[in-house]
């Protein structure tokens, strides 16, 4: 956080930015606009896992820039689901654009039945993170969903919760409070690879309620100990684990066909060769955390199969004192 709020590498760099600047929204969507809202309620369905952050914003900018009418929900309350994991599918938004697709709908349906058809509306009056759950999270309602106002939002979990905050939050549209940041993979890996949370087993699945809540749970004693703005907490541990834990040579992937949780994924030959020791001093050698990094934890794993996995300790060259041109 230091780092963060003195500019300090990679902060500093034009390309260490979360997905949602301007210049990656829809170019017929005005910033403000009570549309606004609504085209971030539905980038939350993307921000799950399974497709990069940034390259979900674009697609989804893509869609709306040619219909930007399903994105109103008196309309989209109206349209076949099928339909909608149609037009995911045309933009390369294919990760559970069927279940996308249902939640569209239905998450409409409530939208203008209880909100008057909008998420800010939906966070009216909220104080704290644990109404904004009551009012949100899904409450698993399999019947007469429609008729019960606290059943919650298709989808929606503690981590899409905190982050339909975060975007509503960051563009103005509702006030300032204490929340947990949204748990996702880069969350996961500052953690688990600075042993911020220990596991005891990892051949155990530990991405499970227990561990997420016991990390909501340390973030936020965190941030009200330190009086941080969670907005700059979430920034801050998601550019550096993209832009920097993702390129050390530990953490990179050779995937093979798509076969679900049976595909494929093996480490690189990690040789130390010219350009993994260029990258490793532009990347682990220059973070602002590195002293405490103890592992790799590659996201090939999380996003492929829903697991995290430790691929051993972190490592250095052996020519780490020796300087490379990039």
């Amino acid at each position: 956080m230091a780092a963060f709020d003195t500019g300090q590498y990679p902060f500093d760099k034009p390309w260490a930015k979360p997905p949602q600047i301007p210049e990656n929204m829809p170019r017929n969507l005005t910033l403000g606009s009570k549309e606004h809202p609504l085209f971030l309620f539905c980038l939350c369905y993307h921000m799950r896992g399974g497709i990069d952050s940034i390259t979900a914003i674009k697609s989804l900018a893509k869609l709306y820039e040619t219909k930007p009418e399903i994105f109103v929900p008196e309309n989209g309350m109206n349209r076949d689901p099928q339909e909608i994991t149609g037009f995911l599918r045309e933009v390369g938004l294919g990760f559970q654009s069927r279940e996308i697709g249902r939640a569209w709908v239905e998450n409409f349906k409530m939208l203008v039945r209880y909100w008057d058809s909008s998420p800010v509306k939906l966070l009216e009056g909220v104080e704290t993170y644990e109404e904004a759950c009551e009012r949100i999270r899904n409450k698993l309602v399999k019947k007469n969903r429609i008729e019960n106002k606290n059943s919650g939002f298709l989808g929606f979990q503690e981590k899409m919760v905190s982050m339909l905050i975060h975007f509503l939050m960051e563009a103005g549209f509702i006030d300032s409070f204490h929340f947990p940041p949204p748990v996702d993979f880069h969350v996961l890996r500052t953690m688990f690879g600075h042993e911020i949370l220990l596991i005891e087993e990892w051949d155990k699945d530990n991405y499970n309620k227990k561990t997420l809540s016991l990390i909501r749970e340390l973030l936020s004693g965190y941030l009200l100990k330190y009086n941080v703005n969670p907005l700059r907490l979430c920034e801050a541990m998601w550019i550096i684990s993209r832009t920097l834990c993702s390129q050390h040579p530990g953490n990179i992937s050779n995937v093979g066909d798509y076969e679900a949780r049976k595909t494929t994924i093996k480490p690189i030959d990690i040789t130390w060769n010219r350009s993994q020791v260029n990258s490793y001093f532009r990347t682990c050698g220059s973070c602002p955390i590195e002293r405490t990094c103890k592992f790799n934890i590659p996201s090939a794993y999380y996003y492929i199969t829903g697991n995290i996995v430790i691929r051993g300790t972190r490592q250095k060259p052996p020519q780490e004192f020796l300087i490379f041109e990039s």
